[in-house]
């Protein structure tokens, strides 16, 4: 094969793996390169999938899609349309056929190859006699040899880069609301590539705090302690879709890869695949065959599912009543579109799950859908690491089974140990039962692998609170609200921290910005009021007078909250009616019995002992009172 040839009015330079056509150039990677050259040396004729896949890579084993890739690439610089191709035409169930003409001549006016579709008389070649022109040829292609050879070598023997942040793409649309696809490809992406056990990817809620906004990449990669950066723009046009990305190495400043596609909306799950297959090449990982199954895998051929699914995700994400209620939706949605679709599922049974916790579901009502919604996630997918977390939560939550809940959590970090989720989750229940050090351990692993996300960043100060460390904890719950200020759970936890450390009228400050930034500024007026007028304890009846207040009207509130409130205020009688009537309603909280020194008035009482026995925790692991 020449250094360079035509295909159709395109000009291929081999060597320099470029294709262009009046004066605009696009660089194609090498294995893509040698697709079309080995199609190009069959014009006009099937060249099977089975015969590229053995030729273009004898190296390594890579599967069907690695070459439906290729040949995505190859008609997107070419400009032809799959269906009705003018260039490259896929023979169902055989291969692919190059049907635009080919010629060879380079210039000097040697006939081209006629191997046009309607070709149907084909001359034979005349036999080919060693001559001097043609040895002169031979020898003229040693250094293209060469140089091909020394290129593969030095692909071969670089090292692989080992880290990734994949920055939220630019939403460059003129709908704001097609933000949710902006944000959800940038996710699909990173959790397809965290699957990839030599990787270190950046986490998306870490990467999520740069969304919108006009940072270097270089800078930010350098923040986030990484090797490589990739960044994207999306415009949506309709059902069309253009995304532009980059690939950059922070320590040379280079592009190591960049891509333009123009897609319709119905490609955008091959579009995602394409996007982690290109990142994993370039950034020279070495792929088992098990790896290339996981950048491969599609949970669901639907499109509109998978774009329903997309809206789910990012509504969790904002970790809200309202935002828990339309994923709720989404998930639901995407699965009435492709009932087999088991990440939506597992989507569903973790709304389900955080719902009495961040809206005002009583868990009686919740867990058990969540539990549901894991085990079909389950039954169509055990593989499934985000399904296998969901039902651990339910398991050590809900129904109080602390055994197969670590089971199932240690399942989940089996089939994958980037998923941060987990780590933090599993580090809350080992706290439960008192296991502090393994706890830790957890959620650092949890934190490295998402060091700017606000919630795992509290649970880093609600360890340290369990274990009584409250100078720590302040320290941690400070440094969670530097990451998000308005972030209203941190409040509650630096307020409850200052309480315990005996800290009144920081705590009473504390629980007065919690309200405010919940929107509720009477109630902050009237928690004012209540500590001017009475001090410290005016604060804790105000905050039991709306409670019983809303429970009373109907709407939900935890009767562990209620028992916690008059144990502040001393009423030890009536905290432990309340919490009777918490195990009755199943509520989530009560496994932190043993760890939290709220508890301590009443922890020798047998009425308490009892609903510690019913639960299951360890009576070794109980604080003293």
């Amino acid at each position: 094969m020449q250094e360079e040839f035509k295909v159709g009015d395109f000009r291929v330079a081999v060597k320099l793996n470029r294709i262009s056509q009046n004066g605009n150039s696009a660089r194609v990677e090498p294995r893509v390169m040698q697709v079309l050259v080995r199609l190009a040396e069959h014009p006009g004729e099937v060249v099977s999938k089975d015969t590229l896949l053995e030729t273009v890579w004898a190296d390594t084993h890579v599967t069907d899609d690695v070459l439906t890739g290729c040949i995505s690439t190859l008609r997107k610089v070419f400009g032809d349309n799959p269906r009705t191709p003018t260039f490259i035409e896929t023979i169902p169930k055989a291969g692919y056929r190059l049907i635009a003409p080919v010629d060879f001549s380079n210039g000097n006016g040697a006939a081209p190859h006629a191997n046009t579709a309607s070709a149907e008389v084909r001359t034979s070649p005349l036999p080919i006699r060693p001559t001097r022109w043609a040895l002169w040829a031979i020898i003229a292609m040693i250094p293209v040899a060469v140089a091909a050879g020394a290129w593969f070598w030095w692909r071969a023997h670089q090292p692989a880069i080992d880290s990734v942040a994949i920055l939220p793409f630019s939403n460059s649309s003129a709908d704001p609301g097609a933000e949710y696809l902006s944000d959800g490809i940038s996710e699909s992406i990173i959790d397809s590539m965290s699957q990839l056990p030599r990787l270190h990817v950046m986490a998306w809620s870490t990467v999520a705090r740069y969304r919108g906004k006009n940072l270097d990449p270089i800078s930010a990669g350098r923040d986030l302690g990484v090797r490589t950066v990739l960044t994207g723009q999306i415009v949506q046009q309709e059902d069309h879709l253009l995304i532009q990305t980059e690939l950059v190495d922070l320590r040379s400043g280079a592009q190591l890869w960049g891509e333009r596609y123009d897609r319709n909306s119905s490609d955008l799950i091959p579009l995602q695949e394409d996007i982690a297959r290109q990142i994993s090449e370039n950034l020279r990982l070495r792929l088992s065959g098990e790896d290339q199954k996981k950048l491969a895998k599609r949970y669901t051929a639907d499109p509109e599912a998978y774009r329903l699914y997309l809206k789910g995700r990012y509504f969790w994400n904002k970790r809200s009543e309202d935002g828990m209620k339309k994923a709720i939706a989404y998930f639901k949605q995407a699965i009435d579109r492709d009932p087999a679709y088991a990440l939506a599922y597992a989507g569903l049974a973790d709304s389900y799950d955080l719902l009495d916790d961040w809206g005002t579901t009583p868990p009686r009502e919740s867990f058990p859908k969540a539990r549901e919604a894991a085990l079909r996630a389950l039954q169509l997918d055990d593989s499934l690491a985000e399904a296998h977390t969901s039902l651990a939560f339910v398991k050590a939550n809900y129904d109080w089974d602390f055994a197969a809940g670590e089971k199932e959590f240690q399942r989940a970090i089996t089939l994958d140990a980037n998923y941060a989720t987990a780590h933090q989750w599993y580090a809350m229940q080992l706290a439960t039962a008192g296991r502090f050090p393994e706890a830790e351990r957890e959620m650092q692993q949890a934190a490295e692998l998402d060091p700017l996300s606000v919630i795992i960043s509290m649970g880093v100060g609600e360890i340290l609170a369990w274990e009584g460390k409250y100078d720590a904890a302040i320290a941690q719950f400070k440094k969670t609200m530097e990451l998000d200020p308005n972030f209203v759970g941190v409040h509650g936890n630096l307020a409850s921290a200052y309480e315990k450390h005996l800290m009144y009228p920081e705590a009473a400050e504390g629980f007065e910005e919690t309200a405010e930034l919940a929107g509720d500024h009477s109630y902050a007026a009237s928690l004012r009021r209540g500590y001017a007028r009475f001090g410290y304890s005016g604060v804790r009846k105000v905050q039991l007078q709306k409670e019983l207040t809303d429970r009373a009207h109907g709407r939900y509130v935890p009767a562990l909250s209620i028992a916690e409130l008059y144990l502040a205020l001393r009423d030890n009688e009536q905290a432990l009616h309340w919490l009777e009537t918490a195990y009755d309603e199943h509520d989530s909280e009560l496994v932190f019995l043993n760890v939290s020194s709220d508890y301590d008035p009443v922890r020798s009482d047998p009425r308490f002992q009892a609903i510690v026995a019913k639960l299951g925790l360890p009576q070794e692991s109980a604080r003293k009172p």
